[in-house]
């Protein structure tokens, strides 16, 4: 009598399972929250992966280790291991920042450099990237051993 009723809500909406994992072709997207940056703009970067979300209970960190380091880079400066931090207990999303410190500039042209380009920090809010005006900025991660994921920004 009641089978019916049972039945129709799941010909309206129906369910799908998760489908097994390719442990081959791993899938961590890593986002940031522009295409293009100016010289001098903040990264904020964000890398979705459950499976590094090891404790359902406290805040995860990843990256910040020398077997699955996270690296973010230009062609000539880099910033390796970087930590990331989860945003919520048992969330399995990871963020960090990281503020582009320019080049050698005399940007007022009185003959003095005005800007302070460094490479330093270590995460996940502590980050300054020296970049080149046609620098391309590129994070990766590996999510496994041998296994790096990348993605680029310009």
């Amino acid at each position: 009598m009641y089978l019916p009723f049972l039945f129709f809500p799941l010909i309206l909406f129906p369910a799908f399972g998760e489908s097994i994992p390719d442990y081959n072709e791993p899938y961590s997207p890593i986002f940031t929250d522009k295409a293009t940056y100016s010289w001098t703009d903040k990264i904020k970067i964000t890398i979705i992966v459950p499976s590094w979300n090891t404790d359902r209970y406290l805040i995860d960190s990843i990256g910040d280790t020398e077997d699955h380091p996270i690296k973010i880079s230009t062609r000539d400066h880099s910033l390796e291991p970087y930590r990331f931090t989860e945003t919520d207990v048992n969330s399995g999303i990871f963020t960090a920042e990281v503020i582009l410190t320019g080049f050698s500039h005399d940007a007022d042209g009185d003959g003095n450099i005005d800007t302070i380009p460094r490479t330093t920090g270590t995460g996940p809010t502590s980050g300054f990237l020296e970049v080149d005006r046609d620098s391309a900025i590129t994070i990766s991660f590996e999510f496994a051993d041998g296994v790096v994921l990348r993605v680029s920004s310009c």
